[in-house]
């Protein structure tokens, strides 16, 4: 969901982006027809819905190494970067 904060961000930070790189179409395509907006939050929840699951990547490793799979391990976790609802997944693979 904190993809969500990127529509209303938008709206604030597209007036100092447009001064900075004194881009008219910044605030045009924000505010006259709010493409800018849209294809943040679109992009960021097609990104968010292809991410894999830990145990996802595990799967494929193991599917992919083939013979050498047994030397790889597998470290993961998840961690808190907004709260209350922003977690993201860290996956460590390394061959030992």
């Amino acid at each position: 969901m904190p993809i969500l904060l990127l529509f209303p961000a938008t709206f604030l930070f597209a007036p100092f982006y447009a001064l900075k790189h004194r881009s008219l179409s910044a605030l045009i395509f924000t505010y006259l027809f709010p493409v800018i907006p849209f294809v943040l939050v679109f992009d960021g929840w097609m990104s968010a819905l292809r991410t894999r699951t830990p145990e996802e990547v595990e799967a494929m490793l193991r599917e992919s190494a083939g013979p050498d799979a047994a030397e790889w391990r597998v470290k993961s976790g998840r961690e808190v970067h907004l709260w209350p609802c922003g977690y993201v997944n860290w996956i460590v693979c390394y061959k030992e």
